[in-house]
């Protein structure tokens, strides 16, 4: 998507004027550095995933497709053992996410891409960085769209 976006020439002032947004601080809750130890892949879905989860508190719901994929290659048990451990922004928390969503390869593309979730471990700044895009996407939730998350 990103190698077709910058093939596409925008109009003068581009597509949406900068005038219709509005900035939002997000200093208090941190910079997000890298690099992280994961691919992004797997960081941006454990954002989506995380986010969902701490938004409205169904792990089920939130990492569906991973269960899916988990359960294609039955290895629900690991799957479950990881949701388990789901509780919010923990370490634990996020590393359980980051693993977790290591099955969503097989369900959207195919099981022989498949690389075990126990090699997933993010590293210390990989997790404070999820934990810091989890927690400005809620801010932005809050302050643009006035929904508490």
């Amino acid at each position: 998507m990103t190698e077709r976006i910058k093939e596409i020439k925008q109009p003068r002032g581009g597509y949406l004027p900068l005038r219709n947004f509005t900035v939002t601080d997000m200093d208090e809750i941190g910079e997000v550095t890298s690099p992280e130890n994961i691919r992004a892949n797997l960081v941006g879905i454990a954002v989506d995933y995380l986010t969902r989860f701490t938004t409205y508190g169904d792990p089920f719901s939130a990492f569906e497709i991973s269960l899916h994929g988990a359960h294609l290659i039955q290895d629900e048990t690991t799957a479950l053992n990881l949701l388990r451990h789901l509780d919010g922004l923990t370490d634990d928390s996020i590393r359980a996410a980051c693993q977790l969503v290591g099955y969503d390869v097989v369900y959207r593309a195919d099981p022989s891409w498949y690389k075990p979730v126990q090699d997933i471990n993010p590293d210390q700044n990989t997790i404070n960085n999820i934990r810091k895009m989890v927690q400005r996407i809620k801010q932005v939730s809050t302050d643009v769209i006035g929904y508490k998350a």
